[in-house]
């Protein structure tokens, strides 16, 4: 099988895939109308330190944030690494091979942590393919 081609959303393609993922973002964000979720999709295309790429079957959205205000170090925060059909392992492999392109942006910013499995269709064991080795932190919170 052919590498899939990887590119950065754009809005235009919220008229060609909005029906597959207005519909995981809506179960995501099930308080949010499709009007938010869209605009939300929108702004996040033109902002520089969102990565925001799609294949054919699969798209990902990371952003560079602070985790920790007295730790100048930056995270790479994975929103979201779906698929069209979680079911077809095409789909499935594209998504993962999204992961190499989030791993090798947050590279080129000296990011030293990406936070995975926030919100994905990928098996674990594939991301773990990709970064090689995955560590966990326990956070602990309460609903008030």
């Amino acid at each position: 099988m052919l590498a899939p081609t990887i590119r950065r959303f754009s809005s235009a393609d919220l008229t060609t895939n909005a029906g597959w993922i207005m519909q995981k973002l809506r179960a995501r964000y099930p308080s949010k109308s499709e009007v938010t979720l869209a605009n939300w999709l929108r702004m996040a295309a033109n902002r520089n330190d969102i990565l925001f790429i799609r294949t054919d079957w699969a798209i990902a959205l990371a952003e560079v944030v602070v985790l920790d205000l007295m730790d100048e170090h930056p995270v790479v925060y994975e929103r979201f690494v779906w698929c069209r059909d979680r079911t077809n392992i095409n789909h499935v492999e594209q998504a993962a091979s999204l992961y190499e392109e989030i791993k090798r942006w947050a590279k080129s910013m000296s990011v030293e942590k990406v936070v995975v499995g926030v919100s994905t269709d990928v098996p674990t064991q594939h991301i773990k393919e990709c970064f090689r080795k995955l560590f966990t932190e326990e956070i602990t919170f309460a609903r008030v």
